[in-house]
């Protein structure tokens, strides 16, 4: 024994005491050892842990069976063995009983050292036991804490219960996300969810799961809708509220690719020309390949229990013995190179390296080696050194970027294109810490990212970068980690794609969602907004806030004797025209078509309303026009805050309210007052002679305006356009009555009697022979109708119309005032097989957050964006990046408003799908539909009725 054995003796007569330290000695045990004869002196002793204790059975102040008590006490695991005279049968059970390891009597101590051994080894062992157990425990809390698989937790309705960290980072929901949600609908894709449903039933039903406890493959639904393949395993656990169900998953990507790099790798093994041989010590051949056989031209069977010497020649004997000895002695030998003799006696150069095998104790019990043909080796080089110059031309060339960084971020290679994009030559960024190339928030972005970035593969992220000349540059980047061989983070590679273009026209997006696309000026969405923000400064400052809304009294004679050019023309002067009239902090809004607004952040009334005065008077002057002098008016209502309301969406109100009876006189303008509301029963009016109007049946009449495909020119569908023929005010504009019969719940009944007639007239063009889909708006209220889904169905059937040829549109804003109950609802009409559009998009930008997820088929490009292309390239931008937004989620993209024959040829060449507008045709009536297909056709060339 190495270490000296601490023996503790209990034991009343010295002589004893040494007799038994004597008996160990000469049985070559290395003890030292101790004597106590009193419970006290024991007690101290323990303190100092003995390796072992010896104890008389019975003292005259002390027993064995005391000492037992004390060290089960104390709860300490040391060898026990009593040694006694005069100890009987019994007794020496109960000592066994109470814990002692064995018993030896004082006359027969040859028993005392095998005991002592075992006794001594089995504590170790024991202590060794604990200490893995001990080891064991902190390594499962530890496992648990950061496991790499992802834990999901469901009760029996399969509602997500509980998400750990790596099931945020597989599946892409965070905690807060997930919980709540159905399992089914966020991480099984759509084509297993119902059997899904049934083994969860039927596991209620009977008890029987037979995915349960079981290790299965299957795809995942990660967030962004992609799938993945994972390994899976589900437990089930019988609570309180029925069942807890846990599901452990593990992205098996990269085993996968890993799996199927070790299949192309055993290939390629297979076919190598190197030999692979094992030996035992003694130099006999254990094991032989059939790169060996290739190599050596002996067979398996003609080697194996051999010696190596078969294949060595003789004067390399000496050279074979020494290497043999040095891996006997554990040394692992890498490439020497040799000489080894084939069967027909050629001899070939090889390159081989030796190691030990060991067995589970590491004691050396054999040697392999690997030999390769060094001409096989030179050939290999040669290939390798091509294989390299072909990936060099190939980064050279690449038209992404490449980036390559040390792991101090230092820059050690980018290729032209990287390079190119910066404004810089490669050799002037080598060296350069990649930071220096990134704007402050890149940066901080960049640096907050350190663990991430070494440790895993970064899946896309937007950087800003400045480059040479000061310039920025947007870039999608993403990266690997780069590791050594012992797997230490070295560095990084990442591939870089400029999308600066690309994010200027999300911004001009994103700056057109609260400007008009006509004027550039803040829209009412803005207007709101900064009211509002005014309204919470103003109330705790105690000052009067102003809002004028103005509406143009002409302008739809301007449009209707010049054209809708020359309206544009007009609007774009009054912006201008109003600003000079107004303070620098004042703001100026366009409302939609000739109505503008005007936010006063401090004024009175009496200042709001000399002002309104000074803006009719600078209104009544002229506008110039394609060369015409135009006289256009106006007329404005008032509202004053806190007194003519509180906030945002009553002032605004009352200020339309005060414009509805200013309108009355024309050209004047009106502050709000209480009566006024009285005024606009006029509107209430109108809505009651419109319900009357849905009943009578005979007043309303549809318009249909062509769709057409602009790859063939074919007709892709009709819209339907309601209209109204009043037997008193005559033709009355959808803007007139639509927006009230939203506000006050007609637009429902409206709606419904759009749907009926558009399908009614569908279903006849079928008969005839004539498959042309239509286009029915619908709103907001029918958007959150739970019963809406099963209106169009009932109506689908009535007029015996297939779901495909219909297509309904909402607007972006219409989608963004109620997400998610709007998705409910598209996801039900879309599985009716409706086709679905989203219409006016670009006028709603931050619908883009919920685009994704929209069961929608198609866009239509806001025609404010549309008609414009033609004068301005910025418009031209903002149509190009919506169309390839769509088709990056595979959405078809239609454009509103084309005008005329340049527009239609830049929406050709931006590889737009479908167009509408005069250029195409007006409105048309249902019985003027096929004569003026008629002429498409024969303008075309082409079958002109054909289904989109």
């Amino acid at each position: 024994m190495a270490e000296p054995l601490r023996v503790l003796i209990v034991e009343d007569r010295p002589d004893d005491a040494e007799l038994i330290a004597r008996h160990l000695r000469d049985v070559g045990l290395n003890a030292v050892w101790e004597r106590v004869d009193t419970e006290t002196a024991f007690a101290a002793k323990l303190d100092t842990r003995p390796d072992l204790i010896i104890a008389d059975y019975s003292l005259p102040q002390f027993s064995a069976p005391r000492a037992l008590d004390l060290l089960k006490a104390r709860g300490l695991d040391i060898p026990f063995i009593v040694v006694s005279g005069t100890i009987g049968e019994d007794a020496a059970v109960a000592a066994m009983r109470s814990g002692a390891r064995d018993y030896v009597f004082k006359g027969n101590l040859s028993r005392l050292r095998p005991a002592v051994e075992r006794e001594v080894l089995a504590a170790a062992d024991r202590k060794a036991a604990r200490v893995a157990e001990g080891d064991l425990v902190l390594r499962l809390g530890s496992t648990f804490d950061s496991a790499l698989d992802a834990v999901v937790t469901m009760d029996a309705d399969g509602v997500i219960t509980d998400w750990n960290p790596m099931a945020q980072t597989i599946f892409g929901w965070s905690k807060s996300e997930a919980v709540g949600r159905l399992v089914a609908d966020t991480i099984i894709p759509q084509r297993h969810r119902e059997a899904h449903r049934l083994g969860l039933q039927r596991f209620l039903e009977t008890g029987k799961g037979p995915v349960l406890n079981t290790r299965l493959e299957m795809e995942g639904l990660h967030r962004d809708s992609h799938e993945f393949p994972i390994e899976l395993s589900i437990g089930a656990t019988p609570s309180a509220h029925g069942y807890v169900f846990s599901a452990f998953a593990r992205d098996i990507s990269e085993r996968r690719r890993a799996e199927e790099a070790v299949r192309r790798l055993a290939a390629t093994v297979a076919a190598s020309p190197d030999a692979i041989i094992s030996a035992d010590l003694n130099g006999s051949i254990i094991s032989w390949n059939a790169g060996a056989e290739r190599m050596y031209g002996y067979a398996a069977e003609d080697t194996i229990g051999r010696s190596l010497s078969v294949i060595v020649p003789e004067d390399r004997n000496d050279e074979l013995r020494a290497a043999l000895d040095r891996v006997t002695r554990g040394e692992q030998i890498e490439q020497i190179e040799t000489i080894r003799q084939r069967r027909d006696g050629s001899l070939v150069e090889v390159s081989i390296s030796l190691a030990p095998l060991t067995d589970a104790h590491g004691t050396v019990i054999a040697t392999t080696g690997i030999a390769r043909d060094m001409s096989a080796a030179k050939q290999a080089a040669l290939a390798l050194q091509a294989s390299e110059e072909r990936y060099r031309r190939i980064v050279e060339t690449a038209f992404e970027g490449v980036w390559i960084i040390d792991r101090n971020n230092r820059t050690t290679f980018v290729n032209r294109r990287m390079a190119d994009m910066l404004g810089y030559a490669p050799e002037e960024m080598l060296g350069k810490a990649v930071l220096a190339f990134m704007d402050p928030d890149a940066q901080t972005a960049f640096a907050a990212n350190r663990d991430g970035r070494q440790q895993a593969h970064q899946a896309e992220h937007e950087f800003r970068f400045r480059r040479k000349d000061g310039s920025e540059l947007w870039v999608l980047l993403e990266s690997s980690p780069d590791r050594d061989a012992a797997g230490n983070y070295v560095g990084s590679l990442a591939m870089v794609t400029d999308v600066t273009e690309r994010r200027h026209a999300q911004k001009a997006l994103e700056h057109q969602t609260r400007h008009d696309a006509l004027t550039g000026l803040p829209n009412r969405l803005l207007l709101a907004e900064r009211l509002a923000e005014t309204l919470t400064v103003a109330q705790s400052a105690h000052r009067q806030v102003g809002v004028l809304v103005l509406d143009l009294d002409h302008f739809k004679e301007v449009n209707e004797t010049f054209g809708l050019l020359a309206g544009d023309r007009l609007l774009e002067q009054v912006g201008p025209r109003l600003q000079s009239e107004i303070g620098t902090g004042d703001l100026v809004a366009r409302l939609g078509g000739d109505e503008f607004g005007v936010l006063l952040p401090e004024t009175d009334g009496a200042t709001a309303t000399a002002l309104a005065g000074r803006v009719l008077r600078a209104l009544q002057r002229p506008f110039e026009v394609t060369g015409q002098h135009l006289d256009v008016a106006a007329s404005i209502g008032i509202a004053i805050f806190p007194n003519d309301g509180d906030d945002a969406g009553t002032l605004l109100r009352h200020a339309d309210i005060a414009l509805f009876v200013a309108k009355q006189a024309r050209g004047a303008f009106v502050r709000y007052a209480p009566e006024h509301e009285k005024q606009g029963a006029n509107r209430l009016t109108l809505m009651a002679e419109l319900r009357q109007a849905l009943q009578e049946n005979d007043q309303l009449f549809l318009q249909f305006q062509p769709l057409v495909n602009l790859r063939d020119r074919s007709l892709a569908g009709v819209e339907a356009l309601v209209r109204w023929k009043h037997p008193q005010r005559g033709l009355v504009p959808p803007m007139e009555f639509v927006p009230f019969a939203e506000k006050t719940g007609l637009i429902q009944p409206l709606t419904r009697w759009v749907l009926t007639s558009a399908l009614k007239q569908s279903a006849a063009w079928h008969r005839g022979g004539h498959a042309i889909p239509v286009s029915v708006n619908i709103s907001m209220r029918d958007l959150v109708d739970a019963e809406f889904p099963q209106l169009v169905a009932k109506l689908l059937d009535d007029a015996a119309v297939e779901p495909s040829w219909v297509r309904l549109e909402i607007t972006e804003s219409i989608i963004m005032s109620k997400p998610e109950a709007a998705i409910n609802t598209l996801s039900q009409l879309r599985k009716l097989g409706v086709r679905l559009a989203v219409d006016d998009f670009g006028t709603g930008y931050s619908s883009l957050a919920y685009l994704d997820r929209l069961p929608i088929h198609e866009i239509k490009i806001d025609k404010s964006f549309v008609s414009a292309m033609a004068r301005e390239v910025s418009r031209t931008n903002i149509v190009r990046a919506s169309i390839d937004l769509g088709h990056s989620l595979r959405l078809a993209s239609v454009a509103e408003g084309v005008e005329d024959a340049r527009t239609w040829d830049l929406l050709a060449a931006l590889a737009c799908d479908m167009a509408q507008g005069y250029f195409i045709s007006r409105p048309l009536l249902a019985e003027d539909v096929l004569p003026w297909l008629a002429r498409w056709q024969g303008a075309s060339g082409k079958s002109a009725d054909r289904a989109a």
